[in-house]
């Protein structure tokens, strides 16, 4: 029977992967439907404290730095991930990060929530943000080191699949009519807490990933481990056991002096790199956090946004469901290339439907809809999938923490000021405000297409090579023993 993993391996899988990444993108997505009652809230604020009506720059200012401030803490996440490893395991950090994200709810649920303070807001989404920076670097690591190898993919998706379910509830939970009341939008807040606590609790029986416990406690113990994770025979769990080793074997945590120095892993560096820059710089936060304003722009009606809103996410969450099967299928590059290609369509469909609005305005509105539907469909069910997939088969264990944490630093970072500029954007581009991410996802598509299938051969080689040495290693040891 193939080894693939045993029934508490997915229970460890599906925790480490779901609940971080949607109690992060849960809180991440918050401020999109809440608008109208965040302006209440600062308005009534700026009003008691300088007597004074807040004016619209002000306000687009205040709201462009509440929603894009979570970067900022994320950015601190991304690159601590991997500081924090050093000092501390894989599940110790995945726990740490549950407490994080609930300090942050804590902090906008009962200061904002009591004071209608804008600055606790702030702070409380820059704490939130460390926990969202972790999420989109620790859950993808431990997916390839914890999933047998046949389900990696699979898994992978299921990372990508998280971020599509928490925007989903979120949009959903944070409408007007439900908890995105001036009244409620407290309660809609401390609900980020639950699915924390579950997985704190839960985290007890759940060990941390063979290579994790092969490198620091020995064979035996990772034995162990595995054979908790694996459904198979005890031979298949060994071969498993000892193809890790090679992996492992004398190879050192790669560190980023020797990342930036040497030639491989530069360019294994440099894949990464833009693996998580395509991310987020085909226009994603454009739809997550200013959908709704999207929408009205172009030409819904203000009381029917958050509706299309909530079915553009309804949406992404079956393309994430039926793109994580495709990613297992197909693998992450064919799936990749072709959702970036949808995703230039949709950016150059969405700009015709704002030029031509003027000569058929009550048709263009529902084009801009299908257009914003298109590309959460190829962002959700390929895009933001198929990243993980391809993260995990052109890195390996020593270099892996190592490159997700210092790309991620960056992809905040670029991410930060790409949350901030939409409003801008649309005020000064007006119909064209999406050609920057038509470039940057036509920028993308040609690297994939030409260097990613040269880190994965690069990576099989590798692989390859361990093997050859761990095999001549033993066949010396077993000569000097002779």
């Amino acid at each position: 029977m193939a080894l693939t993993n045993s029934t508490f391996g997915n229970f460890c899988l599906f925790a480490t992967a779901w609940l971080l990444l949607s109690v992060s993108v849960y809180n991440f997505v918050l401020l999109n439907p809440l608008a109208p009652a965040m302006r209440t809230m600062y308005e009534t604020t700026h009003m008691s404290r300088y007597n004074e009506t807040m004016s619209e720059e002000k306000w687009t200012v205040l709201y462009a730095v509440s929603v894009s401030c979570i970067y900022f803490g994320s950015v601190v996440g991304g690159m601590g991930t991997n500081i924090m490893l050093t000092y501390v395991s894989r599940k110790g950090l995945m726990q740490l990060s549950h407490v994080i994200n609930i300090t942050g709810v804590i902090v906008i649920a009962l200061v904002a929530g009591t004071t209608w303070s804008y600055e606790a807001l702030i702070i409380g989404r820059i704490i939130g943000g460390i926990s969202l920076g972790v999420a989109y670097n620790l859950p993808s690591l431990m997916m390839s080191e914890m999933s047998a190898k046949c389900k990696q993919n699979f898994w992978q998706g299921v990372v990508g699949a998280a971020v599509a379910f928490g925007i989903l509830i979120g949009s959903i939970f944070s409408h007007p009519k439900i908890l995105g009341s001036l009244s409620l939008w407290t309660v809609l807040v401390s609900l980020a807490v639950v699915p924390s606590l579950i997985y704190l609790i839960s985290s007890h029986w759940i060990p941390n990933t063979p290579f994790y416990v092969l490198r620091n406690y020995g064979k035996d113990e990772a034995l162990e481990v595995l054979k908790k994770l694996r459904q198979g025979t005890l031979a298949d769990i060994k071969e498993e056991l000892v193809s890790m080793s090679e992996e492992t074997s004398g190879k050192r945590k790669v560190l980023i002096k020797e990342m930036c120095t040497t030639k491989e892993y530069r360019n294994m560096f440099i894949g990464v790199i833009f693996l998580y820059l395509n991310l987020s710089l085909v226009g994603i936060d454009n739809i997550l956090l200013y959908s709704d304003k999207i929408f009205i722009q172009a030409g819904i009606s203000p009381d029917k946004a958050t509706y299309a809103t909530i079915g553009v996410f309804a949406l992404q969450m079956l393309a994430s469901l039926v793109g994580s099967k495709l990613v297992d299928r197909f693998g992450g590059f064919k799936v990749h290339v072709a959702s970036n290609v949808m995703i230039i369509f949709a950016h150059v469909t969405y700009t015709v439907s704002q030029v031509a609005t003027p000569a058929a305005p009550n048709v263009m509105p529902y084009v801009a809809i299908f257009a914003v539907g298109v590309f959460i469909i190829a962002w959700s069910g390929g895009t933001n999938l198929a990243t993980f997939a391809l993260l995990g088969e052109i890195t390996s264990e020593p270099t892996r923490s190592t490159a997700y944490g210092y790309s991620a630093g960056i992809l905040w970072s670029v991410a930060w000021v790409a949350s901030f500029i939409p409003p801008y954007l649309q005020i000064h581009l007006g119909s064209y405000a999406l050609t920057i991410w038509l470039g940057f996802a036509t920028l993308f598509l040609i690297y994939v297409v030409i260097f990613i299938p040269r880190l994965k051969r690069q990576r099989q080689q590798e692989v390859v090579l361990y093997s050859k040495e761990s095999q001549n290693i033993e066949i010396k040891n077993l000569t000097v023993e002779s």
